[in-house]
């Protein structure tokens, strides 16, 4: 079992379902339908609602937005500083894709107490305060942001010239977090071209969990990233398409002390503007 206090299970739910400051995110977002269950009292979030993703050539897409813009965004589902937020997805192999941990990553940028339920829709499903959702006209339809800029100055992020300027330093480290096949060449989210930075290291994401979705516990996570040949004093830089399975590895890695930051533009910027290798 993997131990922090911001990884937490059912229990969690259980001692803060009275709290009036308590907030649930389903943040599965446009991934869920009709028929699904969700905790009755969530709030159900896509991510793309909080991401910059309009960008020409893929220029600071997957950024975050300024503070501000963030805190307004939230505040209209009643998510504002004084809560205390609890953000789960479905964990298991070949549905989430680290949404819970994006959600974690805007939500410290804003100021607000954030927590990710270790197992998501799993351990929900382990209490009694769930539902079905019975119509897709309850569930909330992410809508693109067209008129805000990103935020370029965030200290969680780097950007491409940045990273082209250090991606050579050997205390550098940088870990490709998306499926293995993505690295070796496939393209699976419409990127231009297929493969992976030059020096990166594969590290999927789902190498966090076991096969029942929850997270490994620390020793071997830390373990596996060790492995890699990267240390504690390195500097990781991880990456995947727009931010999303990065951040829940970035969360994860800063848990366990690391060194990390994300490269939100990812490789769908890479691929058209620097060096790359299949």
């Amino acid at each position: 079992m993997f131990e922090n206090k911001f990884i937490v299970r059912k229990e969690f739910i259980l001692e803060n379902r009275d709290n009036e400051n308590f907030v649930v995110i389903d943040a599965r977002g446009d991934m869920l339908k009709a028929g699904d269950f969700v905790y009755d009292r969530a709030i159900v979030l896509d991510w793309k609602e909080f991401t910059f993703l309009t960008g020409k050539d893929n220029e600071y897409v997957g950024l975050p937005f300024a503070r501000e813009v963030l805190l307004e965004k939230f505040s209209k589902y009643g998510i504002t500083p004084n809560k205390k937020v609890l953000i789960y997805i479905n964990t298991c192999p070949g549905f989430g894709m680290g949404e819970d941990g994006r959600f974690k990553f805007l939500l410290n940028f804003c100021g607000i107490e954030a927590y990710i339920l270790d197992g998501g829709i799993s351990e929900i499903l382990k209490i009694d305060f769930y539902k079905k959702v019975e119509d897709d006209k309850e569930l909330n339809k992410a809508s693109i942001d067209i008129d805000n800029k990103p935020f370029l100055s965030y200290e969680k992020s780097i950007l491409t010239d940045k990273l082209k300027s250090i991606c050579k330093d050997e205390s550098v480290k940088i870990l490709d977090v998306r499926y293995e096949e993505e690295y070796n060449g496939k393209i699976i989210f419409g990127e231009k071209f297929g493969g992976h930075i030059k020096r990166s290291k594969s590290y999927p994401y789902t190498k966090l969990y076991d096969e029942n979705g929850y997270l490994l516990n620390n020793s071997d996570i830390e373990k596996d990233i060790l492995n890699l040949g990267v240390s504690k004093s390195d500097l990781i830089i991880v990456y995947c398409t727009t931010g999303i399975r990065a951040s829940i590895v970035y969360e994860i890695l800063s848990m366990l002390g690391f060194n990390v930051k994300v490269y939100d533009e990812s490789f769908g910027r890479w691929c058209i503007t620097e060096e790359f290798e299949v």
